[in-house]
């Protein structure tokens, strides 16, 4: 069976090697490229054609949010994490609607992110459980006072 394909596209270079070593010791997984910015990422995923794109959130020479809305036109095969720092819900927003699958915090522990791969292949989508309960109560907040059979407590 053939691997999953990654691009790695984050701007601190300990990361992106602690990242590939994390995911080229998966037998399935094989980082194809690594990249510092977001015009180096798009190069690459045209380039390389991955299963998956992480990248960072905060992105130079075109940010992750801009990077994303292009690789999704171009490449709408592809799935993409973002990564982040901090857990800002409008960053998390703001990259889903550009067409991320997903969204990690950097500091999520190896295992977690190597099942986010896997995981984002087959079409789920990609949240820290304390993330999604906050976009959650966000969604609910904007329901119509008194409309309690769509509201869940």
């Amino acid at each position: 069976m053939p691997g999953i394909r990654v691009v790695l596209a984050d701007s601190d270079a300990l990361l992106r090697d602690g990242l590939k070593t994390i995911l080229d010791l998966e037998e399935d997984l094989e980082v194809a490229g690594v990249a510092r910015d977001g015009r180096e990422a798009l190069g690459m995923v045209q380039q390389l054609a991955p299963d998956v794109v992480l990248m960072d959130a905060g992105l130079p020479a075109m940010g992750g949010v801009a990077s994303i809305k292009i690789l999704r036109e171009k490449f709408p095969l592809a799935r993409i994490i973002v990564l982040s720092t901090f857990e800002d819900e409008d960053c998390v927003l703001n990259a889903l609607a550009a067409g991320a699958d997903g969204f990690l915090l950097k500091d999520t522990p190896a295992d977690q992110l190597v099942a986010a791969v896997r995981d984002v292949i087959r079409g789920e989508v990609i949240l820290p459980p304390r993330t999604a309960a906050r976009l959650v109560a966000r969604v609910l907040e904007l329901l119509p006072a008194g409309d309690e059979k769509k509201r869940k407590k």
